[in-house]
């Protein structure tokens, strides 16, 4: 048979004047060698922008060449300019003073041009004369179109790059670029090999074994070669470009005859119908697709790894977000995933997509999956369908093992395997019958109650053996419910298809499901549904929350009280849905406030997720969850300020960090709608501390005369940025204390004892706060230190003295127990004094009251010399035997301690 003309010597003296040939000319040549020499030891070609670099332009040494490639070592000048004689004459006198290394006399000089050179054969006589190379050779367009007709798979590649499409074959270099770059961003090879190591493994063993037939299967036969071009591109350059020089693609059967009677060993890849035989001298690799049986020997390519796969999109320039979305709606399907990001996904239209045979698969476009094993889903689809299920099922038998299949049958669950693939490709096919047999069916279908909310909640895990449950099978549910957000996130082609717009269609059919009438048990049967709903129709649904939290006993309250024993509420789907809808910034602040109602309303229970969780990630500073700017959520914050302070300031003092670091949860993100597909949670460092600051701010002018809240901020000063610490405390200082109770006062003045005391016992840790924080907090100790003296001195009389000797002396603590203990005595009885000279019998006593260990106080007062007899008297009076525990604690103290110092003679 006459070799394929594929590129002549004038294509490549042509080819010479374009401006990529320098950069691959290198590479042509270090294909053909691959192509053409049994095992070199090495092949070094610079090309690309590497050609403009110092150095030989090509490095050969192989131990057995052929008519091109010399035997040994052979260093090797290139060039592509009109003037070859003079080029060739240049490299090669700059070569003769330096040889950059090599031996001459043991190496052969090779030079190559691109252009006809008539009278190489004379130079290359002239050169040889010199004897200064051990050979030396001259190359032209003629002696490389040579040379090609013994590389074919070079040979393709070349026509293709020189913009030459040959209708024989096609090289795999070509094949992988056209597969890759049809998606944008382009496929990467991870993406093909996320999870397939094994099979990896197999291709290697296969390419590096002797000549033989090796079949691959995956959804299609295109897939297939992908899969081994990847495996191929995958390795390192110097191993890879042997198997891309050999590897050819044929597409006919003639053209499969003369490849496989080439003596060049190749590996053939038929990309028609199987070839009527296979030569045992080449590699042989079959790709085929799911319709055709599994191979009994072969690799059967598996989806790809979930995990890798996610790696791979992200590789690919995706967001996290995006390879998410795109994972749930390929399910890891290459040939699915590649319409959905394709660059345009028009050109190529599947069989099942086709007018002629589209109409057979809405019934499946519109229910999404269903369980066969349930007959109320068989008849739902029936309904749907408007004919018996049998013909709905022989309709659909015959996609599921083509190429490409829309449909995937597991168990007994039928299912589409991507609903955004099939909607783009199938939805213009829906007609208005259509619409409204699927309007009936899903106001049936989810309109229908759980029968499981009839039973007490310890019985429900048990539905089933009372018979009590849904009719329908999740699947269904499930599909029909997405169907609604596709149908409204995608809508319909043409008007004519329906006759309101898909929005308001979707928009009453929620309405209708969870209208102002109906009661809590709707409201649990959809409840891991609410999410899909809401991004079907925020509006509307919305709308709808809003009428279940109405009245002084709101409906959907009582979601949070069906907690069950094994886990599991229906609020949980409620919070979800709400998450949801604050990926879209115009909805922020409605459901900010929803949830604050229902932070307010909780009843609590052991379930984490609750409404104030929720609330607390959403406007989390370090880690925004929305696509918000950070002004829009302090904005919803003072609103909800407004109207539900409370939670508010939970809230703010929630977001301020924590001194063990904080971790975040993700919210639930829109799966149906684009709204934060572009978003990149980011926030820096400054903004971060902005953020704070203006939290801090919020919570300082809402804390009013709140002990607890001040105590709350006092305890979150360690953790907060350092120029935020002087703030806060600066404005605590200027708090007006005339209308805060003494009481709380001195809750205050514990609070900061602890403060105090902990940084002062660690003052050399890392953590520590500096010193003039401290002394700065001990100035805040002295203008909350209350002037009564009964609640200043309160403090000493419980086994919590934080540091008291720091706050009266401004000493360091006493590591030696025994003068510690003195100390403490000694502050005892001072104070004991000052409250005894300076009040009276009944302050004593109300002191006693409230001190959290009375008899510490009654020890005190006894330490006292001349306390007078009618004070011991009355004292001992007032609390001995007294019915409140804590007088008789101060009479028993009192007594102990005066016996002690005085002995029997004072009773």
């Amino acid at each position: 048979m006459v070799p394929f003309q594929w590129v002549d010597a004038t294509d490549l003296n042509l080819w010479a004047n374009r401006r990529d040939a320098q950069a691959r000319l290198p590479q042509l040549l270090r294909r053909l060698i691959h192509a053409t020499v049994q095992q070199p030891q090495r092949v070094v070609f610079s090309a690309g922008d590497s050609v403009q670099m110092a150095g030989w332009d090509g490095i050969v040494d192989a131990p057995e060449g052929n008519s091109f490639v010399p035997n040994g070592y052979s260093v090797w000048e290139l060039g592509v300019k009109k003037g070859v004689k003079g080029k060739a004459d240049g490299d090669y006198d700059k070569r003769v003073k330096n040889a950059l290394g090599v031996i001459p006399a043991e190496t052969t000089f090779v030079f190559v041009t691109l252009r006809r050179w008539t009278k190489k054969d004379k130079w290359e006589k002239e050169k040889k004369s010199e004897r200064i190379w051990a050979d030396v050779r001259a190359y032209d367009a003629d002696d490389l179109e040579q040379w090609l007709e013994k590389a074919h798979g070079v040979h393709a590649w070349l026509a293709r790059l020189m913009g030459k499409w040959p209708e024989e074959a096609q090289d795999i270099s070509s094949f992988w670029d056209d597969w890759k770059n049809y998606t944008s961003p382009a496929m990467n090879t991870q993406l093909h090999l996320a999870g397939r190591e094994e099979e990896v493994e197999n291709v290697h063993n296969w390419l590096q074994g002797e000549a033989s037939k090796l079949t691959i299967q995956a959804d299609t036969p295109e897939e297939a070669i992908a899969f081994f071009a990847a495996v191929i591109h995958q390795m390192p350059e110097a191993q890879n470009v042997n198997y891309l020089s050999r590897c050819i693609i044929v597409q006919n059967e003639s053209s499969w005859r003369y490849f496989a009677s080439t003596q060049e060993s190749l590996i053939l890849i038929p990309a028609f119908e199987q070839p009527k035989f296979l030569p045992k001298e080449h590699h042989i690799l079959i790709p085929i697709g799911r319709d055709i049986s599994r191979p009994k020997a072969g690799l059967v390519l598996s989806r790809p790894n979930k995990t890798d796969f996610r790696q791979a999109l992200v590789d690919m320039g995706l967001s996290e977000e995006r390879a998410d979305n795109l994972i749930k709606n390929s399910k890891r399907n290459l040939n699915v995933l590649r319409r959905l990001i394709a660059v345009a996904p028009e050109i190529h239209t599947p069989d099942w997509a086709k007018s002629e045979n589209a109409r057979s698969l809405i019934t499946v476009l519109l229910a999404g999956a269903w369980d066969e094993s349930k007959e109320g889903d068989k008849e739902v689809i029936a309904q749907l369908a408007r004919k018996p299920y049998k013909e709905v099922e022989g309709d659909i038998l015959r996609w599921v093992n083509s190429s490409d299949p829309p449909v995937r049958k597991v168990g007994s669950v039928w299912q589409l395997i991507s609903r955004e693939d099939s909607w783009n490709l199938l939805s213009r096919f829906i007609v208005r019958d259509d619409i409204e047999a699927f309007t009936s069916i899903t106001l049936s279908v989810l309109g229908t109650i759980d029968g499981q909310y009839e039973l007490p909640l310890n019985q429900r895990f048990a539905a089933s053996i009372y018979g009590k449950g849904l009719p329908n099978s999740g699947f269904l549910r499930t599909g029909l419910a997405e169907t609604l957000a596709i149908l409204a996130t995608r809508g319909l082609e043409s008007e004519t298809q329906d006759i309101m717009p898909a929005q308001q269609r979707v928009s009453g059919i929620i309405h209708q499901l969870l209208n102002a009438n109906v009661d809590w048990h709707m409201w649990a049967s959809l409840a891991y549904l609410l999410p899909t709903l809401a991004e079907a129709a925020p509006e509307a649904f919305l709308e709808t929350v809003d009428y279940g939290l109405a009245g002084d006993n709101p409906i959907l309250l009582q979601l949070f009280l069906q907690e069950e024993f094994f886990g599991g509420s229906p609020h949980t789907g409620l919070l979800w849905a709400l998450e949801v809808l604050v990926s879209e910034p115009q909805y922020l602040s409605q459901v900010t406030l929803i949830l604050a109602k229902l932070s307010r309303l909780d009843p609590g229970g052991k379930i984490l997720n609750r409404p104030f969780g929720s609330l607390c990630e959403i406007f989390l500073c370090w880690k925004p969850q929305t696509p918000a700017n950070l002004t829009q959520p302090l904005r919803v914050i003072d609103t909800l300020i407004a109207r539900e302070p409370d939670i508010a300031w939970q809230l703010l003092f929630n977001l301020l960090p924590k001194i063990t670091g904080d971790i975040s949860l993700p919210i639930y993100k829109p799966r149906w709608r684009d709204w934060n597909e572009d978003f990149t949670p980011q926030v820096t460092t400054s903004e971060d501390w902005e953020n704070i600051d203006a939290v801090m701010q919020r919570l300082l002018d809402n804390m009013g005369n709140d002990s607890k809240k001040l105590c709350a901020i006092l305890n979150k000063i360690e953790s907060i940025p350092a120029q935020l610490q002087y703030k806060t405390i600066n404005f605590l200082l200027e708090v007006d204390t005339i209308n805060i109770q003494l009481k709380d006062l001195a809750i205050i003045c514990d609070t900061l004892r602890a403060i105090i005391h902990k940084h002062k016992k660690r003052y050399n840790a890392k953590w520590a706060l500096p010193a003039d924080v401290i002394d700065k907090l001990y100035l805040l100790y002295q203008k909350f230190e209350p002037q009564d003296i009964r609640y200043r001195y309160t403090w000493l009389f419980s086994s919590n003295k934080y540091n008291f000797l720091y706050c009266i002396h401004k000493e360091d603590i006493h590591r030696d127990r025994e003068t510690n203990y003195k100390k403490i005595k000694q502050a005892q009885t001072a104070a004991a004094r000052k409250i005894y000279f300076q009040s009276n019998i009944i302050s004593i006593l109300e002191m006693a009251a409230f001190v959290k260990e009375p008899g510490l106080l009654g020890a005190a007062i006894a330490n006292i010399e001349n306390i007078t007899e009618e004070s011991e008297i009355s004292l001992l009076y007032e609390t001995l035997g007294n019915d409140k525990n804590a007088l008789n604690a101060f009479g028993i103290g009192f007594i102990g301690r005066r016996l002690e110092k005085y002995g029997w003679t004072w009773a």
